[in-house]
């Protein structure tokens, strides 16, 4: 009946079939031919399709954006009125943007994944409208029909009453038209409202899903270097150098506590500040230490504040635990620490406090046996100056360290 087709429904079977890279593509570009010699384009875009998935799978991204782009001809050879030109558009997109993702160019990756949504939806609608006038053509057929069969059961009588009948009918459809026009105009409102609400849900869904998965992957990311300095610290030839790693790590550790909570909880714009501190200092009692585990006691309001808030405040944390630590334990005597969060208005305030020795503040440029122009208190400045907040330092039967700050604003996400 037509042998073509078979011919090339047996390269598509080959193709699909095959364990066989370049046999795969070999015969899928066979069918791409044939189906060019008989201007099927959507078909031969279809067999495009295919190879693109093969490199994909192969793990070949360059190869197949190069096969995408050559499918480019048969797109632009179809009809854009039909189904099949806004199925292919939707295939074509939805690859891109696998290649793209996979490529972790997220920003790409979301554009093509919009494009293709749009063109799939257009389909959709095509579709539709195709079986709407299908149902509207059978309807108009069989009422017809139902009419002249009508028309030769009834006597000369019935005809006048069924004049009479659809007189009265027009009538009534003439004084409902009217009402109906205004009805389906409503209707039609509210379609278009109820679209673009749905719309706007998938669009903030999926807003969510790659902001999700980006803090997912700074996470795992931020953990994988705290595992790196970890294995460096403990395999340090320099005591020094162990020790160092170990500062580093346990400040990028802080930062990864955020992102860990943001993906937890599914809130990117406030983090519970009183969870954080409490993951945080959780986190320093698991670090190895030659000394006794701190004592340490809170009192922090339950309150949600901007990451912007939160990071300089679990940096500056971090450090002073370390040099509360180093500087502030007494032989027999447990180091205690306290920590403290309170809103007084609007304005934040975060005090710290330790039982050592207190601050060496009198003598000359060290601050508790720590030189100022150290990298600690260069970090602690720093964040001070990021939260624009105001610092105090002074003793009071040990060192401590308060700070004034309001929250920073950000836009939302």
């Amino acid at each position: 009946y037509n042998p073509d087709r078979y011919i090339v429904d047996g390269h598509l079977l080959i193709g699909i079939l095959s364990a066989d890279v370049d046999t795969s593509i070999y015969h899928f570009r066979e069918a791409i031919k044939l189906f060019e010699d008989i201007e099927d384009y959507e078909a031969a875009a279809a067999m495009g399709s295919n190879i693109v998935t093969t490199y994909f799978d192969h793990r070949d991204f360059s190869k197949a954006l190069l096969e995408l782009e050559s499918i480019k001809k048969h797109i632009l050879l179809m009809d854009e009125s039909s189904k099949g030109y806004y199925g292919v558009m939707a295939r074509y997109y939805y690859q891109k943007n696998l290649i793209y993702k996979k490529l972790n160019n997220i920003d790409s990756s979301y554009y093509f994944l919009e494009k293709s949504i749009e063109y799939e939806r257009k389909s959709d609608w095509l579709v539709d409208q195709e079986e709407v006038s299908k149902n509207a053509v059978a309807f108009a057929i069989e009422k017809e029909q139902q009419k002249a069969i009508q028309l030769k059961k009834t006597t000369d009588f019935q005809r006048s009453v069924n004049i009479l009948l659809s007189l009265l009918v027009l009538l009534s459809t003439f004084f409902g038209f009217f009402f109906f026009n205004k009805r389906k105009k409503i209707i039609n409102q509210n379609g278009i409202i109820s679209l673009r609400n749905e719309e706007l849900s998938q669009a903030l869904r999926r807003q969510s899903l790659l902001l999700s998965e980006v803090h997912h992957r700074v996470k795992n990311n931020l953990q994988l270097i705290i595992g790196l300095l970890d294995l460096h610290g403990k395999y340090s030839g320099e005591k020094g150098n162990g020790s160092l790693l170990v500062e580093v790590s346990n400040k990028v550790r802080s930062i990864s506590l955020i992102h860990e909570q943001l993906y937890g909880e599914g809130d990117f714009d406030k983090i519970d500040i009183e969870d954080y501190l409490t993951s945080l200092v959780q986190n320093f009692r698991e670090l190895p230490s030659e000394t006794d585990e701190p004592d340490f006691l809170f009192d922090i309001e339950k309150l949600k504040l901007s990451i912007d808030t939160v990071l300089p405040i679990g940096i500056i944390c971090a450090e002073l635990m370390s040099n509360s630590v180093k500087y502030a334990a007494k032989p027999n005597a447990k180091l205690k620490i306290s920590i403290k969060l309170e809103t007084n208005d609007d304005m934040q305030i975060f005090t710290y406090k330790d039982n050592g020795p207190g601050y060496n503040i009198f003598e000359g440029d060290k601050v508790n046996g720590q030189n100022e122009k150290s990298i600690g208190l260069y970090i602690i400045h720093s964040m001070v100056r990021q939260l624009k907040a105001d610092q105090f330092i002074y003793n009071d039967l040990g060192a401590v360290f308060r700070m004034t700050f309001l929250e920073k604003r950000t836009s939302r996400v």
